[in-house]
């Protein structure tokens, strides 16, 4: 079963994401900030994402390929990695 604080929780965070975005983006156009940094916010964001969904649909059964695992990791270090 799934609880009411908990899908309000997930749609506060979805909504947070979405937010953080739209800040990116509104600083990209008011204060000229390079578009990279809003390209680099959006896909860590959908990386994590999707990360989050490979692993609950690995947590209730759905057989998720190794590759598209390690692939995603990979995308992420390479992120991190970029911030430094």
């Amino acid at each position: 079963a799934i609880s009411r604080s908990t899908l309000r929780h997930g749609l506060n965070h979805k909504a947070g994401e979405c937010i953080i975005i739209l800040i990116a983006v509104f600083l990209q156009k008011t204060l000229e900030t390079p578009k990279e940094i809003t390209i680099f916010v959006s896909v860590y964001i959908i990386v994590m994402e999707l990360i989050s969904i490979i692993e609950n649909l690995d947590e209730i059964g759905v057989k998720i390929p190794n590759w598209v695992k390690t692939k995603l990791l990979l995308i992420v270090e390479d992120h991190e990695n970029a911030e430094e």
